[in-house]
């Protein structure tokens, strides 16, 4: 948890860090892809995607993560076996990369907030 201890001369106190962005983004070029994420309230699947047919902001998923809130951000990108192209995700927490992959068939993205 990011937080920190002010403390003054009457005393000291526990300060929490503020809410953070999380942000999902997927991409590729295969034609049936299925793509796996988790949100706060559940766990998402989108199957048989064709991502070259969908619009950039269909592509990215954005949710506020509490203050002081642990959170563990997941989320797999996978090809059809035997489809051509590639997969990729990426994770942004606060609009800053975290983590990232690229694959011919499976992009796995994580991420623990802290």
């Amino acid at each position: 948890m990011v937080a920190a201890v002010a403390c003054t001369a009457s005393g000291c106190v526990f300060v929490q860090g503020p809410p953070k962005t999380i942000t999902y983004e997927f991409d590729g070029s295969g034609e049936s892809t299925d793509v796996y994420y988790n949100t706060l309230e559940e766990r998402v699947d989108r199957d048989d995607l064709d991502l070259g047919r969908l619009a950039s902001d269909e592509k990215t998923v954005t949710y506020t993560l509490p203050a002081g809130k642990p959170w563990y951000a997941g989320m797999v990108v996978s090809a059809d076996y035997g489809s051509e192209g590639t997969v990729s995700c990426r994770i942004l927490v606060d609009g800053v990369v975290v983590s990232s992959d690229s694959d011919d068939l499976i992009a796995h993205c994580t991420y623990s907030v802290d």
